[in-house]
């Protein structure tokens, strides 16, 4: 039996889907459509570096968009394992990026890395802790960039970063605004959609960050 659509709007506790309350796909236009973000991101990353590391890595953020899409558009229990394979397979690619990046060859294990730390934290060790997973693999490949990168990017890359979760949090339904929330005063119904915008500037910006000399 499918879940039913309570269900599927709790999950995640998104704001617009507990408030709009959809009974069809997608549970969320904006949620579901702001993922194109994350495409552009990836194109305009391979447009400005044509490398074969900037190819995997702008595939890596397709992977994300195409699963972040899945999961705002269907809010179910499947498409939500697609949206974390897709969060952790760019940032898999990037943490192996920043071992050596412009090395001609580090693109093999970008790919073999992100496909490795997706299937590990998303299929074997699905209970991982999202957010904390994620900030450990930013911090990892962050290291580069303060070190024989660019600082400067690396600062504007976590501005971006911090700025996006804090909307994310605005957005999150908390418990005592259950079972009837409302618009968000600040960010009303497009918090998380802003986050996917948001983090889909951060993330290719610690790219460069990593390999800017």
């Amino acid at each position: 039996m499918g879940e039913t659509w309570p269900i599927r709007w709790l999950r995640g506790r998104w704001r617009a889907d507990l408030v709009r309350r959809r009974e069809q796909v997608p549970v969320d236009a904006w949620n579901a459509y702001s993922n194109a973000a994350y495409a552009v991101a990836g194109i305009v990353t391979l447009l400005i570096e044509r490398s074969l590391a900037a190819a995997v890595f702008a595939f890596c953020l397709v992977v994300l968009a195409w699963g972040s899409y899945r999961y705002h558009a269907f809010k179910t229990r499947s498409s939500n394992s697609h949206d974390r394979y897709g969060m952790f397979s760019v940032f898999g690619s990037l943490a192996v990026h920043g071992i050596a990046p412009g090395h001609p060859d580090i693109a093999i294990p970008m790919g073999v890395g992100a496909v490795v730390l997706s299937a590990a934290l998303t299929y074997v060790m699905p209970k991982t802790n999202l957010n904390t997973a994620m900030g450990v693999l930013l911090g990892f490949a962050s290291v580069p960039a303060w070190l024989d990168g660019s600082p400067l990017l690396a600062v504007l890359s976590f501005a971006v970063f911090g700025v996006a979760f804090v909307i994310w949090n605005l957005d999150v339904v908390k418990d005592h605004e259950l079972p009837d929330p409302e618009p968000h005063p600040i960010v009303g119904l497009w918090g998380h959609g802003a986050w996917h915008v948001l983090t889909a500037i951060a993330i290719p910006l610690m790219y460069f960050a990593q390999g800017a000399r």
